[in-house]
Parts: structure tokens; C-alpha cells; sequence
């Protein structure tokens, strides 16, 4: 592509250019100096450890013909452009490059601080019901149909996001649904997507270590949706408390879920079991009776959110009901550790003090005999909600066992007294090694009981200092079963 192309796709970024020639063809591009190769475009884009400007000199010596930065060029025989906001031009110029591959597919966004990926597969589900071929990006995995790819992170760097679409695209794709994370929204990696359902599950406290406060928070989140075109869809849950924010913030068609307030897409006649829900899908005059294999009433929720973002989409009520019930389960959220034990074994993501409320009803609609909850906290995250987990667990466990999560480059020591306060007159178990706690809660069940561990879910790693060993609490689980059973 040449450079004149690029500057037109983002023409209010660019403050300053070299002289340019307008020919110059750019043979790729990338935030990384280590991958660029000759003719490349580099972005000098500021990380959450180091400031791509510093990579520069490594660029150019890889061949960068190139530079994209926020800084001031640093001599004057360097092809430079100087933008505003150097990761919105790379969002900008990478979608050009690839051909705006989003323009060539119904593009849905699902954001909320719980419930992102569980919505995700369940619209997953519905869409290859209804004959849709689908790419899906989130948290556990990047789909691209029916091939899977490890994820880096829930909501990719628009370069990477954007190669993504683009293989989807090839792959003879129609549709993509992704996550879309407030770090995803703020640091413009969705930039110039325009997306035609945009998804909002629910909000309380999270990532307050990248956001100033709880209102910066929020506000990443309405970007989302402030920035819809006209013929788009907000899916909003009219039960959550911030859904007004969200109304406001929509300049476009609304359609809500919910199961509390009157909503366009409802549940009722609800039943809880171990082994799922039963509910009334209800949207306007039509109903269908689904059978969810994921049990709890977030994950109702999260089944809501799904038929409401096909319902926008058009689809049938007869393939979402199909689609949804074709879901067994999604990694790491509420997922059985089954062995043929006379008690519960579940493993969960929450990992948030709303998410952990959410968890531990959900497990107490099931009347199990006794819960018994392992979990710690995330160690360089945000150390305002730890107390606030604590007194979630506290409130809703009958066995509290407290343990070490990814503690990062925190002490574990000191996560644990950061936790301790919220389980205040309360007796609990300390096992800082989580393979330690793990075990002892199913050493301590009995019949009827239901063990939650939770905190780390679909993930099969913990990071200690810096650090990634494997670790997968559903692989503990399992293997502390087999030595009580003596399978």
C-alpha cells in the first residue's frame, strides 16, 4: 500500500509529516521492532512497560522504511509521521491496509465486566445454528470458524485484531463476535469498527489499577457505544444499575434483556439444578422453553444477552433456542469437576466481588448441604476490591479457605492481609499454595457439599513473580479426587 493511502485512512491523526514520497510502497507493518522486516511501517506506540520510541534505532536497522510516533522525529533523513494518538492511527491505518476487513462482516461487540466470554460462546452457538460462519475473539480463545488459536489477550491490539478479521474474511466468514474489554475500548483497539450490535452485560468494580476510578471505568465502556452509527443495535440489561448510562450514551436503536425489569427479551418460569436451567425465553408475543446446560442465574443472563444480540441480528427464535442449548459448558465458568464423587466440584472464573456474589447464589439456589469456597487475589491488580471479595465470600460460603491466585510480583503475604479485613470475624483456612488449598477443601467435603475453587477458571497457568508455570485448578481438582476416591 502506498503511504499516501495510509495518511488518507486517519487524516485528523496526523499533526506533522516528512517529506513523503507518495509512491513509497509499504511492504507491512508492526508495534514490535523485533518483527519488522524491510519496508515496514513501525508504530512507536507507549506500552504498559516500556515506550516503543526507545525502538526506534532497532526499527530502522530491521529495515523499517517508516515511522509512526507521537514524538517529534529524531533526525531528519527518517521517513516519520507525527499523529495525535499513535495507537488510533495504527488502528486506522492498519484496517486500511488490510482492506477494512470489519466492513465485510456483521461485526458484534459484547462488553460488561462479567459474563463477556459465556455470552460470547453462547452467540457462538446460535449463529452456526443458523447457518452463520463464525470468527469469535475473547478471552479463552480466537476462533476463526472452527479453528482455534491461543489468546494473548481478550480484546487483541488493533494491528493483530485487524489480521484477525482479515483471516476470517479468507476463511469464507460472515460474522465476528468479539470481546471487547474497557482496556480494548480506551486504548482504541477497536477504532473505526463499525459494529452492528453492541452488547452491554453489566458493571461493578474491576480494573481500577488501569482506570483512575470507577467513573473512568464506565466511561471506557460508553465509548462503545457513543461511537455506534445509526443502523446498530445497543443491547442493554435493564436490570443492571448502570443500564441508564448506557441508554444515554446510545444515539441509535436499543434493545433491552432482563429478568427483574420489564425488558424486549425476558426470562421466566425459571428452575435451577445442578445440571442447568430450564426458563421461558420470551421476546414480545413469542416464546420458546430452553434447557441450559450451564447452570446458575447469571448464566441466564448471559443466555439473555445472547438471544437478544441474535434477535438484532434477525435470527430466528427457533435457532437460538437450538443454539443455546447445544452449549454444554464454557471453560472455567461454573464448570463441573466431575468424577463420580457424592459431592460438587466447580470451577469458576469471578474473580471480582460482583462476580463472586453472582457465583456463590447461583451455587446456594442449588441447596447443596455446605459450600465451601476457595480463592484469593489477583497480585499487581487492583487492591481496592480484595476486602470487598473477602466479605462476598464471607457472607456466601460456609467453609472459607483463602489462598494465593497469580500473585505476579506482589507478595502473596501481603495479598492474603489485604484480603483479610473483608473476613472479619469470620474463621478461615490459609494455604498461601493454592494446590495445598485446593486439595484440602475436597479433603474437607462431605455428601451434598459443593466446593467452589474460584478465581483462575479456564486458565492453565499462575503467574509467580515473572514467571508462568502451568497450573490448572481443574487438573488439581481432578487428580485430589482420584487420590480420595482411589481411582
Amino acid at each position: 500500500m502506498k503511504t499516501a493511502e495510509l495518511i488518507k485512512s486517519c487524516p485528523d491523526q496526523i499533526i506533522s509529516r516528512s517529506t513523503l514520497p507518495e509512491d513509497m510502497e509499504i511492504s507491512g507493518m508492526h508495534y514490535d521492532s523485533r518483527k519488522i522486516a524491510k519496508g515496514n511501517l513501525f508504530f512507536a506506540i507507549s506500552g504498559y512497560q516500556s515506550d516503543g520510541n526507545q525502538f526506534v534505532g532497532q526499527a530502522l536497522a530491521n529495515g523499517a522504511g517508516l515511522v509512526v510516533s507521537e514524538n517529534n522525529k529524531i533526525a531528519d533523513d527518517i521517513p516519520w509521521i507525527k499523529v495525535a494518538n499513535c495507537r488510533r492511527a495504527m488502528a486506522l491505518m492498519s484496517a486500511a491496509y488490510l482492506g477494512r476487513p470489519a466492513d465485510r462482516l456483521d461485526m458484534i461487540a459484547v462488553t460488561g465486566t462479567a459474563g463477556k466470554t459465556t455470552t460470547t460462546y453462547l452467540l457462538r452457538s446460535i449463529m452456526k445454528e443458523a447457518g452463520r460462519k463464525t470468527g469469535l475473539l475473547g478471552t479463552i480463545n480466537y476462533w476463526i470458524l472452527d479453528q482455534k488459536f491461543s489468546a494473548p489477550n481478550t480484546t487483541p491490539e488493533s494491528l493483530d485484531l485487524q489480521d484477525l478479521l482479515s483471516r476470517m474474511v479468507s476463511a469464507g466468514a460472515d460474522t465476528a463476535i468479539m470481546e471487547a474489554s474497557s482496556h480494548g475500548i480506551e486504548l482504541d483497539r477497536v477504532a473505526g469498527i463499525n459494529f452492528s450490535t453492541a452488547v452491554f452485560t453489566n458493571f461493578s468494580q474491576d480494573h481500577l489499577d488501569f482506570h483512575r476510578d470507577m467513573e473512568s471505568y464506565l466511561r471506557s465502556k460508553l465509548k462503545l457505544f457513543q461511537n455506534l452509527w445509526e443502523g446498530a443495535t445497543a443491547v442493554i440489561n435493564r436490570d443492571d444499575p448502570a443500564a441508564g448510562r448506557v441508554r444515554e450514551a446510545v444515539r441509535t436503536k436499543t434493545l433491552t434483556f432482563g429478568i427483574d425489569s420489564q425488558s424486549d427479551v425476558m426470562a421466566d418460569k425459571i428452575t435451577n439444578t445442578p445440571q442447568g436451567s430450564k426458563f421461558r425465553l420470551k421476546a414480545g408475543d413469542r416464546s420458546v422453553e430452553v434447557n441450559l446446560a450451564i447452570a446458575g442465574r447469571h448464566n441466564i443472563y448471559n443466555a439473555l444477552a445472547a438471544s437478544a444480540a441474535a434477535l438484532s441480528r434477525g435470527l430466528a427464535l427457533g435457532d437460538i433456542q437450538a443454539g443455546l442449548e447445544k452449549v454444554d459448558s464454557v471453560a472455567g465458568r461454573f464448570e463441573p469437576v466431575n468424577l463420580g464423587q457424592d459431592f460438587s466440584v466447580i470451577v469458576d472464573y469471578a474473580h471480582t466481588p460482583q462476580e463472586l456474589e453472582h457465583l456463590l447464589n447461583a451455587a446456594r439456589e442449588l441447596n447443596p448441604r455446605r459450600i465451601i469456597t476457595v480463592f484469593g487475589c489477583g497480585g499487581d491488580r487492583d487492591r481496592s476490591k480484595r476486602l470487598l471479595m473477602g466479605r462476598a465470600v464471607a457472607r456466601n460460603s460456609d467453609i472459607v479457605v483463602l489462598t494465593s491466585d497469580n500473585p505476579r510480583t506482589e507478595d502473596p503475604g501481603q495479598i492474603i492481609n489485604d484480603i483479610l479485613p473483608g473476613l472479619s470475624g469470620r474463621e478461615y483456612i490459609l494455604f498461601p499454595d493454592r494446590k495445598e488449598a485446593i486439595c484440602k477443601s475436597i479433603e474437607l467435603a462431605r455428601k451434598g457439599d459443593m466446593v467452589i475453587i474460584a478465581g483462575k477458571g479456564h486458565e492453565d497457568y499462575q503467574i509467580l513473580g515473572t514467571a508462568k508455570i502451568h497450573f490448572d485448578d481443574r487438573e488439581i481438582a481432578g487428580e485430589a479426587l482420584k487420590q480420595r476416591l482411589g481411582v
